[in-house]
């Protein structure tokens, strides 16, 4: 995470307390001052189900204003190592954005791989995206079987969302990624911006959690519950009322 032109680089230093340790009872600070004016404070809390929360503070200490915007990227360097085609259960890109509404959006390997080769026959254009589209608010990532990570973003932004992905005839980089919204810092002043991100299991009920509490639209629905969606639901929730029970699924 970053807000773009703000001068910083991915093999820039940031700085932490001494001794200092995120978890889900102490958040962790980090510090990076920029060569052009910038003074940036990054607080990253976590809880137990892997939701990450980080919130940039960035102070403008140049005699000029500056121009920032948000942006993110979930990134994917090759397939999983244990991925196995299947019908029934979705992996590949996930998410929900939209400029109408925001509604599901989803992409699978085969199709994103199915881009690359298009792109290398000229048949789509060399900047052409899988997917993409403007949204107020929304998520995106990258699903596997069990496991999503995903970018969770201020619900009140403003975005630009895509999904992409480049390569040959090697290991294939799939990307979903999202640009925000410009604002301008004043000389003297400072912006602060927070998104999550979720890095951890598909478990329905803290899913669920997320998109009650957090105002997290479908998130829940990045597991796959088929066409038959009405049926799988409902049954899921009776398995855990029963797990609940009598602690045992049998």
């Amino acid at each position: 995470y970053c807000l773009r032109h703000c001068g910083v680089g991915s093999n820039d230093v940031w700085s932490a307390p001494e001794g200092s340790r995120l978890t889900p009872e102490t958040p962790l600070t980090l510090t990076l001052t920029t060569g052009d004016g910038l003074e940036i404070t990054r607080t990253v809390s976590v809880d137990a189900d892997y939701m990450f929360t980080i919130s940039d503070e960035v102070r403008n200490t140049s005699a000029e204003p500056r121009a920032l915007r948000p942006f993110g990227v979930v990134r994917r360097d090759g397939l999983p190592e244990d991925y196995v085609t299947q019908a029934v259960v979705h992996q590949g890109f996930v998410g929900a954005f939209g400029d109408e509404n925001i509604r599901l959006q989803s992409t699978t390997y085969k199709q994103a791989q199915d881009h690359v080769k298009k792109r290398t026959r000229g048949r789509v254009g060399e900047d052409e995206r899988i997917r993409e589209s403007n949204s107020n608010g929304g998520w995106f990532g990258i699903s596997d079987h069990y496991w999503l990570t995903a970018i969770i973003v201020d619900q009140s932004e403003r975005m630009h969302a895509y999904y992409d992905a480049r390569g040959g005839a090697g290991e294939i980089d799939y990307r979903a990624a999202y640009q925000g919204s410009w604002r301008e810092v004043p000389a003297g002043g400072a912006i602060t911006y927070t998104q999550r991100l979720f890095a951890g299991a598909k478990e329905y009920e803290e899913l669920t959690n997320y998109t009650e509490k957090l105002g997290i639209p479908y998130l829940d629905y990045s597991i796959d519950w088929g066409w038959f969606w009405f049926i799988a639901i409902p049954f899921q929730k009776l398995l855990l009322w029963l797990f609940d029970l009598f602690k045992n699924f049998g």
